[in-house]
């Protein structure tokens, strides 16, 4: 006994037809006019032949069903993800600048006691260098908070010039430790101009 091809979509009861070059879920090709085979449906006497049709056979008013059921959820997407992502930007930024902070003035007490030693232990010339490094890649406000941390001093039993700066503070982000954006630097070099004499022990 021969089945009958059932002319409901599997969204309701509306007869459907499929396009040429279009195909049913089997790959078996369809002519223009052709009604497919789908599932039957419920309290139907066919029985079901094939898998529910792709996507491309829906009515256009079904798909438009869907998407007016999602209007409006894109805008409570955004008002939950934007203060995410805000928080994120915002520690990404805090730990660039903390990094280059950190770079920065290693840098530039290195290069500061290096002038300092160089010049038989010239302190003023190496707070100078250290300043104009700091100024010159932190910028002059950054480099004024920095000022009253920097120290450096000639260390005379050991014939060098030590230096060093700390910062306890770098970036101020609220519910964070104060000592997660700490910034500290050192150096020390021995000075190139001095009567050696005899080697100390720790030589």
């Amino acid at each position: 006994m021969g089945v009958r091809p059932v002319n409901r979509n599997w969204l309701g009861d509306r007869d459907f037809t499929v396009h040429a070059a279009q195909q049913d879920p089997r790959g078996v090709q369809r002519r223009a006019g052709q009604p497919a085979v789908v599932n039957g449906a419920k309290g139907s006497r066919f029985p079901a032949l094939l898998a529910p049709p792709p996507f491309y056979l829906c009515q256009k008013g079904d798909v438009m069903k869907g998407i007016q059921g999602e209007r409006g959820a894109a805008l409570y997407e955004y008002a939950l993800v934007l203060p995410l992502f805000t928080v994120i930007i915002t520690v990404i930024a805090a730990m660039g600048w903390w990094w280059w902070s950190q770079s920065v003035v290693a840098v530039a007490i290195h290069d500061g006691v290096r002038d300092a030693a160089a010049h038989d232990g010239n302190i003023a010339l190496g707070y100078e260098t250290t300043m104009r490094l700091l100024g010159s890649h932190l910028g002059r406000y950054n480099a004024e908070q920095y000022e009253k941390h920097i120290r450096i001093w000639r260390d005379d039993a050991r014939r060098s010039v030590v230096g060093r700066i700390h910062m306890a503070r770098v970036v101020s982000l609220p519910f964070l430790g104060p000592h997660l954006f700490e910034v500290e630097a050192s150096s020390f070099q021995r000075r190139w101009e001095f009567y050696g004499g005899p080697p100390d022990t720790w030589e």
